[in-house]
């Protein structure tokens, strides 16, 4: 038989782990659901243009979605265990979870994570954001799917480098963060973080003269916020350096009495500016640090000028 659908795929997985005592990693899920459906090795030789196992991509996705759509949770790379919503759903539902039913849990819990979350509305525009309602790709138009798709994966992206992230040294955590700053097209970048520093863990020019400096501070906290005191000790930190402007970056969030310390600095003699995980994510895609180019695709349209008659 040909190779299961998403959807197909999606409760029996959900079972599995729901079923399982301890964390199970994507592949145990994988093979699994190959005994299940008895999928043949013919059909397990299908690869996507990336050389990855068509399969066992479908199974990632799956988990996935189920980790953000709050069904699944993911103690480390790889591996899945269920949550109490998970286990509730199984009881409460019957018959296929559907991608467009997963796809509304993800953005409902998008939108609850959002309203919880103050905004730093000076922070910049970047590509990654939370992730949006959108019609199911297997409704929309081939330009819709496309376009959806290619959301999706930078969507997944963006995940796994946060989760990559959090995973570093601090000592590693500042270098990337000077290396985002060097492909910013910051001028000179140096990494300055050790002890005894003052609190500041790089400096960069925003001139080729390196007249105009700006200095960095780079905390790799998880979970933990960075709070008021944080930001006023940076702001100590600028004064002992006679810098007016300052850049925190963290992998972590910024509490909104934090961002509101920041804010109300900002309005003296001091500018300091918040970098947070997502931002930080979103940011090194953008500038690929950390992140390839996987493979591309050249999408053309017609070009109706040339089939136009003179006149």
């Amino acid at each position: 038989m040909a190779l299961p659908a998403f959807n197909e795929l999606t409760r029996p997985a959900l079972e599995m782990v729901v079923n399982s005592h301890d964390a199970v990693h994507v592949r145990e899920i994988r093979n699994h659901l190959i005994d299940l459906f008895d999928v043949a090795e013919v059909n397990l030789a299908e690869v996507l243009s990336s050389g990855e196992e068509k399969f066992y991509n479908r199974v990632r996705w799956v988990a996935w979605s189920f980790k953000h759509a709050g069904l699944l949770h993911s103690p480390s790379k790889g591996m899945f265990v269920s949550t109490p919503e998970g286990v509730a759903y199984l009881l409460s539902h019957s018959g296929t979870i559907e991608r467009k039913t997963l796809t509304t849990m993800i953005a409902q819990k998008s939108q609850d994570h959002d309203t919880t979350t103050e905004v730093d509305q000076s922070a910049p525009a970047v590509v990654v954001g939370p992730i949006v309602e959108r019609a199911d790709l297997e409704d929309a138009a081939p330009d819709e799917q496309l376009d959806q798709a290619f959301a999706q994966i930078k969507e997944k992206l963006a995940s796994d480098l946060q989760e990559a992230i959090c995973l570093v040294s601090p000592k590693q955590f500042e270098k990337l963060v000077i290396e985002l700053l060097a492909a910013m097209g910051y001028g000179r970048p140096e990494h300055t973080g050790k002890s005894g520093d003052g609190g500041i863990d790089g400096i960069i020019n925003q001139d080729s003269l390196g007249l105009e400096k700006v200095y960095v501070q780079a905390k790799r906290w998880n979970d933990k916020p960075i709070s008021p005191a944080d930001i006023q000790q940076f702001a100590g930190s600028l004064d002992t350096f006679g810098a007016s402007k300052g850049v925190f970056i963290t992998a972590s969030s910024f509490s909104g009495n934090a961002r509101q310390t920041a804010a109300d600095i900002s309005k003296g003699n001091k500018i300091i500016s918040l970098i947070d995980g997502p931002v930080l994510a979103g940011l090194m895609i953008q500038h690929n640090v950390g992140v390839f180019n996987q493979r591309t695709y050249d999408v053309k349209s017609l070009d109706e000028n040339y089939f136009a008659e003179e006149i």
